[in-house]
């Protein structure tokens, strides 16, 4: 799953792939990708390498609202639930629970 982060808005891809899970930041900084993310109820950024986040901490709850409104898989549920056992084993899960750390990719531009 790859949560995708433009300007103001926030869309999930490929959703029914829950073998991963990071963010795409296309031209984003800081400041602005925390404020996009708290202003969609999403979450917030976490972490810094090199004096850029690295990665976001993102509700689960509403992760998993936005997602499921675009899986298509039939047996998605099922792996949502498998990928946050597994992400709860790896120390992904945090904040009791309720939030999920997810690695952050930077680009400029989506193509």
């Amino acid at each position: 799953m790859i949560v995708f982060v433009q300007g103001q808005e926030v869309r999930i891809g490929d959703a029914d792939n829950l073998e991963q899970l990071k963010l795409v930041a296309v031209n984003q900084s800081d400041r602005s990708l925390g404020q996009v993310l708290q202003t969609a109820g999403l979450g917030t950024i976490g972490s810094e390498v090199d004096g850029l986040a690295s990665e976001a901490l993102l509700r689960l709850e509403e992760l998993r609202r936005r997602a499921s409104a675009v899986a298509t898989a039939p047996e998605w549920d099922a792996a949502w639930n498998t990928m946050i056992v597994g992400a709860r084993k790896a120390g992904w899960v945090i904040e009791e629970g309720t939030v999920v750390r997810a690695h952050i990719e930077r680009t400029q531009s989506m193509f």
